[in-house]
């Protein structure tokens, strides 16, 4: 669980106080949450969570890219393969492969085509949030309720042996993001021009 803390879900899923303190449901809730989390990477086309040595792999016959973790601090290393059998060349300084890069996009300008598209191109860099905005969490905690009552209607069975067993059916229903937390992700997206 990498968006918010065990204590945020649980105050917000649990109906009872009392209830937030005990430890009984925590891996069931953090299944939940931890779910909600790759749902809204994959409804996004991005990731999140800050990483070091992140990679993006690629076609060549582009000229853009935008990086799935983002805003980005910095890129590492630029590489190239011609065929699998190939190995990955390091094309050498980042300044000389690289026309332009926004940070705060993501987005990596080579300013001309780089290969054919047999051709890949592995970026690795350090990018994403360190902090996931407030309105990503928020809508998180919004589809965490929204799975969990699949689960529990009622907030009665919490606890029981059973719900373990019906968690993969209410992940399955994490891909139909509620209505508003799509609202809420909207200016997340991460569009890609292939």
């Amino acid at each position: 669980m990498n968006f918010g803390t065990l204590l945020q879900v649980k105050t917000r899923l649990l109906v009872n106080p009392q209830n937030v303190a005990r430890t009984t449901w925590d891996d069931t809730i953090t299944q939940i949450a931890s779910g909600v989390e790759k749902a809204f990477d994959k409804f996004c086309n991005r990731q999140f969570v800050r990483a070091e040595g992140g990679t993006d792999t690629f076609t060549a016959d582009r000229e853009t890219w935008i990086l799935s973790r983002y805003p980005v601090e910095t890129i590492t290393t630029i590489e190239m393969r011609s065929g699998l059998n190939a190995g990955w060349q390091d094309q050498g300084a980042i300044e000389s492969f690289v026309q332009d890069w926004n940070a705060d996009s993501g987005l990596v300008q080579f300013g001309s085509l780089l290969g054919s598209a047999l051709d890949r191109v592995r970026i690795t860099y350090t990018g994403g949030y360190a902090q996931v905005p407030e309105d990503v969490v928020e809508a998180w905690l919004i589809q965490c309720k929204e799975v969990f009552s699949r689960i529990d209607p009622l907030g009665l069975e919490i606890g029981n042996a059973a719900i373990p067993d019906k968690l993969p059916d209410a992940l399955r229903a994490e891909l139909q993001l509620v209505p508003q937390v799509k609202t809420m992700l909207a200016g997340h997206i991460r569009y890609q021009l292939t």
